[in-house]
């Protein structure tokens, strides 16, 4: 039997993450509201945002036909709304 060990990031190593980490905030707070909703709207991010359903619905205890059936409403969904549709029914729910 093997022990694996888990080592921790080196100060180095927090410090470089934290700068790229910096880095990749200051190029998504410069995005217009357009480009934010061209990323949103051309489904680059539809199946994180399946992947992220789905465990949600797990973590919920759904069952497999209920996860289903909440996909294919997030597919009419993806196919009828926009991002601002989207954000309008988060806020108001």
């Amino acid at each position: 039997m093997s022990e694996e060990w888990i080592q921790l990031p080196t100060e180095e190593q927090k410090e470089q993450w934290k700068k790229e980490f910096a880095a990749m905030m200051q190029w998504a707070n410069s995005l217009t509201e357009e480009q934010k909703a061209f990323l949103c709207d051309g489904g680059w991010y539809n199946n994180a945002i399946r992947g992220y359903l789905i465990a949600a619905a797990q973590y919920a205890d759904f069952s497999d036909e209920q996860i289903k059936e909440l996909l294919g409403g997030l597919r009419w969904a993806f196919s009828e709304k926009n991002k601002r549709d989207a954000e309008e029914i988060s806020n108001n729910f």
